[in-house]
């Protein structure tokens, strides 16, 4: 679209280059007839409504732009409440490092210098889950660890999988694809949460009760992410002599 405005641009500057002759050759035309002047006007007029087309054109593609990179905001804000990863670009084509218009925390505006100094210790310490920005180590806990041996056990649905991790069965939701009983577990290095238990019938017919998880992308946060935590009320902590209580970034 930026390129549809480029164009119209260049356009409207030949045509006014047209415009300027035309008139430059109407008053050098001393001794041309009334028709040929005549003609010349006539074409001056129609390249001037041919300009103001493409002027409104302009306009109308500007208004375009506006509501297009408007409506990305609010598609953005809309995948960060639901929890879905979205990966922004934080380096220019120039190379040059992308800061945030603004970088507010705990209630002051914050240096690109600061900025740096703080992505740089917290960037892999803070997971997106859920819409929500919380301390990796608070979900570490909950996690469902699963060794190289893990594997489906059953397809219950395209979300849903019974897996088997050595002698220990789990019920896995929060997953998409196509699976197939028997293939190795491929959400390995994801983060698997503990969400509650799960009730199914064996093969034998019996009633089993197995730990459910849940299965959550986690990655590093983006330059972005890590402005979008600051700017939410996100509080940086780290631990205090010998790791016993936690302090927060001042």
């Amino acid at each position: 679209m930026k390129g549809d405005v480029m164009k119209a641009k260049k356009i409207i500057f030949v045509y006014m280059v047209f415009v300027g002759l035309c008139t430059h050759s109407i008053i050098g035309a001393e001794n041309s007839s009334a028709k040929e002047i005549e003609r010349l006007k006539a074409e001056i007029k129609q390249l001037q409504t041919i300009i103001k087309s493409l002027q409104k054109k302009i306009s109308q593609l500007r208004k375009d732009l506006a509501n297009e990179s408007n409506e990305k905001i609010r598609l953005l804000k809309i995948c960060r409440k639901a929890g879905i990863d979205v990966h922004v670009k934080d380096v220019a084509k120039s190379g040059e490092i992308k800061y945030p218009d603004e970088v507010m925390y705990r209630g002051k505006k914050r240096s690109n210098e600061w900025f740096d100094e703080m992505y740089k210790r917290f960037f892999d310490k803070i997971a997106f889950v859920n819409g929500k920005y919380i301390e990796r180590g608070i979900l570490e806990n909950r996690y469902a660890r699963f060794g190289q041996k893990a594997e489906i056990l059953q397809v219950i649905n395209e979300n849903e999988l019974l897996v088997t991790d050595e002698d220990t069965i789990y019920h896995v939701h929060g997953v998409s694809g196509d699976f197939v009983d028997g293939e190795p577990f491929p959400f390995r290095g994801y983060l698997i949460m503990f969400t509650g238990t799960y009730r199914y019938v064996s093969a034998l017919g019996s009633v089993k009760t197995i730990k459910s998880c849940k299965v959550e992308q986690y990655k590093p946060l983006t330059r972005e992410q890590f402005s979008d935590a600051l700017n939410s009320g996100y509080i940086l902590t780290y631990p205090g002599r010998g790791g016993r209580r936690m302090r927060a970034i001042p």
